[in-house]
């Protein structure tokens, strides 16, 4: 084979959004197994199940999203071997909606044959790119070889009883996410993290459109109009919180290998469709409304405390504050006291999660809006961001950001009275 150049993709390749719609069709098989109520909630084997298989759903978006950054072109073994992940994945997810017990085979075959186009995939760059360098092809065999250990293990779930055949996909499962995420051989290389982060937060979009879809029950007529009203207000508050630091807060530049970035927001679509799941719950006959509010709680709070860990990839500008965690903490003590005490009425457990959420979502953009008063003063006050940490001003302690404002105002007063 003739090698070529390898000249890396710029931005999200359309094929890379076609791509994402498969994942509706899988969230929506995956959160069906738990509409059916087992003593007044989730049956937790079936929660176990769910939950292992959304995980593995993810993975394999992680892994391509991974070599696609690294690797991509718009070429045409890049769409072929997309399009056949993606055939694979419907008939994996429509294996697991029959329930594992007579899923098993067609989710396990489905996962097999991903994995080898995958690490197909990763070999052909290996193969057909020329200039790669001497970590670029460390990183491709290191990832093959990830990819084939996996394969090997679901292979010989394929070979043994219903029983040991799911825990074997648990450890397969496991020995994908530990290999990526030790050993660094992909921090050789940063990555293009403004690709990793479009991506991410399409799948995210991708995750709320089916929340989506989900909530047009509400709007049956069988259920007060506040149940409709409040279940959308909640998910506009929920996306715009997300919305509001991709778009202001985080940085797109980060030199990072994207990896924990990946992971995170992997955690989220998983949370976002939980909290899906608790809404539902909530009006589902069947539903005990104790443990469906404390399980849309947790949900929630899980939601607001993951920003924590996305807030490392902020600009320096907008690093966490006291007031930014002080904000976040008393949202999420707020959403379990209610349902602690209110778990008996759906609609007031909705009403006071929607005031919670835009309440965060106010209070950060007030934080926002004093940060960045505070940059653009200093900017036009002559002080660079060069200056300002040349002078041991910083944002990522309250005190560097109280000395920040001291200098804005000494300089500012200073031109006041000239």
């Amino acid at each position: 084979m003739k090698k070529i150049p390898f000249v890396p993709l710029k931005g999200v390749d359309n094929i890379e959004l076609f791509y994402d719609l498969i994942f509706v069709y899988c969230i929506s098989v995956l959160t069906s197994l738990l509409h059916h109520p087992h003593n007044g909630f989730i049956d937790w084997s079936v929660y176990g199940v769910f939950l292992v298989s959304f995980l593995i759903v993810l993975q394999i978006w992680m892994y391509t999203t991974l070599l696609m950054n690294r690797y991509g072109t718009k070429s045409l073994g890049d769409y072929t071997c997309l399009l056949l992940n993606m055939f694979f994945l419907y008939f994996m997810a429509s294996g697991i909606g029959e329930g594992w017990e007579n899923g098993a085979l067609r989710f396990n075959i489905s996962w097999a044959c991903i994995l080898l186009n995958l690490i197909v995939h990763w070999y052909s760059k290996l193969m057909r790119f020329d200039g790669l360098d001497k970590d670029d092809r460390l990183i491709i065999i290191r990832s093959i070889e990830i990819l084939a250990l996996q394969l090997i293990l679901v292979i010989v779930s394929l070979f043994v009883h219903s029983g040991a055949s799911g825990w074997m996909s648990v450890i397969a499962l496991l020995v994908g996410y530990i290999l990526f995420f030790q050993g660094g051989v992909y921090r050789r290389k940063p990555s293009r993290f403004s690709h990793i982060t479009e991506r991410c937060v399409l799948i995210v979009i991708v995750t709320f459109g089916e929340m989506v879809v989900a909530l047009t029950a509400f709007t049956t007529g069988e259920l007060p109009l506040g149940y409709p009203v409040l279940t959308f207000l909640l998910m506009v508050g929920l996306f715009l919180i997300y919305d509001y630091e991709y778009d202001n807060m985080l940085d797109h530049h980060c030199e990072t290998d994207g990896m924990a970035y990946l992971a995170l927001n992997s955690w989220i679509v998983i949370i976002i469709d939980s909290i899906t799941l608790g809404m539902e719950f909530l009006v589902t006959d069947g539903f005990n409304p104790a443990p469906s509010s404390a399980f849309l709680a947790t949900a929630l709070v899980l939601y607001l405390l993951t920003s924590f860990l996305l807030a490392r990839y902020n600009k320096p500008t907008y690093s966490v504050s006291l007031g930014y965690i002080a904000g976040r903490v008393v949202g999420c003590i707020a959403i379990v006291a209610v349902s602690l005490t209110a778990w008996q009425t759906p609609l007031v457990c909705l009403l006071w999660d929607t005031l919670v959420v835009y309440g965060v979502l106010l209070h950060e953009m007030f934080l926002y809006r004093g940060r960045t008063a505070v940059v653009n003063r200093a900017s036009e006050l002559g002080y660079s961001q060069e200056d300002m940490e040349e002078a041991g001003y910083t944002f990522e302690t309250s005190e560097g950001r109280r000395a920040i404002r001291r200098a804005v105002n000494k300089v500012s007063k200073r031109k006041q009275d000239d």
